[in-house]
């Protein structure tokens, strides 16, 4: 009678798109009380799943329901009936008479007074669902269904964070005047993970676009996990407003937004030579733009407003530019370019100068009335302005090999200009590399100081060493030519396969890092970098003569971390938390057989976090030292109110620390690993409030000072 009720209105409501949204959920929450009857009526879970995964979609809309009407849900209700233990379902006459009045009384009206919204289904892979049927018929306690083409409300309440649910983000475009602005772009990006710094290095993933109608408004539907959604954002990109960045507020996230744009300027630009000369054919790339707003009392920032839009600067000089981005200009005969249309109006923008015999330039420009950081030392251009490029520094010279003064082809070398009051920026970044006689040549800006690092081929180790300024001007003497001969020192290559300790099964990419024992003095070129294993779990790494350690950090395949409190296998004072590590002692000859490391497996560890009357929190901050193999304090966020080690070695004690914002509680506590994986359950305590001031010498206030604190 449901199916027949929302067929009728469909029939009558053909335009209306919530008609038949409401329509398909009604169809899933009939096939989901089938399935429960079918379970419930003694057939085997398993059976039942896999007979609807030999089942083809019957074509066309009969009344009648289906065993199966599309493959777009198939996944969720695989998962359903393989994990869900539901009680035998009963139905009543007089509550069958009050659903299908109550469902076809609430779909009319809603019909009626709905606008519609885009959406785009997406049906998975015959293939992916049964995977995920036959891992959920191997884990039969799993609690957390994966929505698998499914809407947000088909995905279980406090999910973990990396399940992928249905969000929708809708609202207007707007001008200053509050008027609507049609035809402009609005796209919706996010990582594909961030978990490591150099994540944030790959270009963000739109997975939704929309332009906007007549009214300005848009409606944009994207699947995405609870991780994704913290750092996703949309684009908006309009004629005549430029570019800016909109980070939704994830409480607003089902409210309709109003995003406001204001009109772009032109950037107009000349540029020439120290002899004033105008330089042709310079390129000149947009790397990134903001507008400043200043913290509230509290330090947060409204990112509502105020925004920070850029790219990597290996995509900036690459020819993958992201679909949105200014390309770059060239300048003409008489050194000048245009930029319109990019920047809105109370932005800044980072401008990158690439000319020939030159060292790269970053401008940044900004209108006059612009708000900015106030205790940035960077020189604003105005949008109209004249850059004479300075002589930069050329450093040349040779990389040699120590013993035999032979040339090193393919040592890279990388110089990271760093000025005081601004700090690094990777746009800065100068890279060379040295040619068959071990040569190379590079051309450097003015700065305080150069972090260079140096990375040789494999059998040699590296150099990451900070020269100053007035180093290379000793060095370079009355010009700015410096010629600079380096001799590396030839290492050891050591070779050998990591594996499961269980198995014996290889473990690829994994990162295999040498590591002298610590104090031990080996000259300038003492940089030892990691290398990943092949798919065989087979290594080369460069070390070196006499003692020292091989140390492994795997991929999360379930092995657990080591505890190294050996100082002679540390970097730092801390502790080191390798998932392997080998103790070697390397002869002079460098003659080494290759060796195995082998890594253990552990077990989920799961702790509960309860309020102090005892409740379980919904949002928990949590930390511990084997995050990572070095111990760097960094929190993690999990909405289910749970704190997870995914592999932990049975019967050991870590020390934990927990935290929830809502419950202003949390607690440093040591957690045993139990030998059977049961859930731990730990009571936080209410924290106490630290409040202070910062001033200078002489009582003056001293904005923006971070807080940093640290337990053991």
């Amino acid at each position: 009678m449901t199916a027949l009720a929302a067929e009728i209105v469909c029939c009558f409501l053909p335009w209306q798109p919530l008609a038949w949204w409401a329509k398909r959920r009604m169809e899933q929450a009939s096939e989901q009380a089938c399935d429960d009857w079918a379970v419930a009526a003694g057939h085997s879970a398993a059976d039942y799943a896999e007979t609807l995964l030999g089942l083809v979609a019957q074509p066309g809309s009969p009344l009648q329901l289906a065993a199966l009407r599309r493959k777009s849900g198939l996944g969720s209700r695989i998962r359903h009936i393989l994990t869900q233990r539901v009680p035998c379902p009963r139905l009543g006459r007089v509550w069958t008479v009050v659903v299908v009045i109550v469902a076809a009384t609430i779909t009319g009206g809603a019909a009626l007074c709905q606008r519609g919204v885009a959406r785009a289904d997406s049906a998975p892979d015959t293939a992916q669902i049964a995977t995920a049927a036959k891992e959920a018929t191997l884990n039969t306690n799993a609690t957390d269904p994966v929505a698998l083409g499914t809407s947000d409300s088909d995905a279980k309440q406090g999910a973990p964070s990396d399940q992928l649910k249905r969000y929708t983000a809708a609202g207007r475009v707007v001008g200053p005047d509050s008027k609507p602005i049609a035809g402009a772009k609005v796209m919706w990006e996010a990582h594909k993970k961030i978990e490591k710094p150099e994540d944030w290095e790959i270009a963000p993933n739109i997975v939704a676009q929309f332009t906007t109608d007549a009214e300005g408004r848009f409606s944009l539907e994207a699947e995405l996990t609870e991780k994704q959604l913290q750092y996703a954002g949309l684009v908006i990109r309009a004629a005549g407003y430029g570019l800016r960045r909109y980070m939704i507020p994830l409480p607003k996230l089902s409210s309709p937004l109003e995003i406001p744009l204001e009109p772009s300027y032109t950037i107009e630009g000349s540029i020439f030579t120290p002899n004033g000369e105008p330089i042709k054919d310079a390129k000149v790339f947009v790397s990134s733009m903001s507008r400043y707003v200043p913290p509230n009392a509290d330090g947060a920032i409204d990112e509502t407003k105020g925004w920070y839009l850029s790219v990597d600067p290996k995509e900036l000089f690459s020819d993958k530019l992201r679909a949105y981005w200014p390309v770059p200009v060239v300048t003409d005969e008489n050194g000048q370019f245009h930029l319109e249309d990019i920047v809105p109006r109370s932005a800044t923008v980072d401008l990158v100068v690439v000319a020939k015999d030159f060292a790269k330039t970053r401008v940044g420009v900004a209108q006059p009335d612009a708000p900015h950081y106030s205790e940035d030392n960077q020189t604003w251009r105005e949008p109209k302005f004249t850059l004479v490029l300075e002589n930069p520094w050329i450093v040349d010279g040779r990389f040699l090999d120590e013993k035999t003064g032979a040339g090193i082809a393919g040592v890279e070398i990388e110089i990271t200009p760093n000025n005081y009051g601004r700090g690094m920026y990777p746009i800065d970044r100068i890279v060379a590399k040295s040619d068959q006689d071990g040569r190379y040549l590079l051309l450097a800006g003015s700065a305080d100081m150069f972090m260079t690092k140096v990375r040789p081929p494999l059998g040699y180790p590296g150099i990451n060493i900070s020269l100053k300024a007035t180093t290379l001007e000793k060095l370079a003497g009355k010009g700015r030519k410096v010629h600079y001969e380096v001799k590396l020192r030839p290492g050891v290559i050591l070779r050998g396969r990591v594996v499961a300790g269980d198995t014996g099964d290889p473990v690829a990419a994994a990162d295999v890092l040498y590591r002298p024992e610590r104090n031990r003095k080996l000259g300038a070129n003492s940089n030892f970098t990691s290398l990943k294993t092949a798919a065989d779990g087979t290594f080369e790494v460069t070390g070196t003569d006499g003692k020292g350690f091989l140390l492994v950090d795997a991929p999360d395949k379930g092995f657990y971390r080591l505890k190294i409190d050996d100082k002679r296998a540390q970097r730092y004072d801390d502790a080191t938390y390798p998932h392997g590590l080998l103790e070697v002692d390397v002869p002079v000859d460098g003659q080494v057989e290759p060796v195995v490391i082998a890594l253990n497996r552990g077990r989920e560890l799961v702790v509960r976090a309860l309020d102090p009357a005892g409740n379980p929190v919904k949002k928990l901050s949590s930390a511990f030292n084997e995050q990572e193999m070095e111990r760097y304090f960094s929190s993690k966020e999990a909405v289910d109110g749970l704190f997870r080690i995914n592999a932990a070695q049975p019967g050991r004690t870590y020390r934990v620390f927990l935290f929830s914002e809502d419950a202003m509680a949390g607690i440093v506590t040591e957690i045993e690993a139990p030998e059977d994986g049961r859930v731990i359950d730990v009571r936080l305590v209410p924290c106490a409030t630290i409040r202070g001031r910062y001033v200078y010498d002489g009582g003056v206030p001293a904005p923006q000072i971070m807080n940093f604190l640290k337990f053991r």
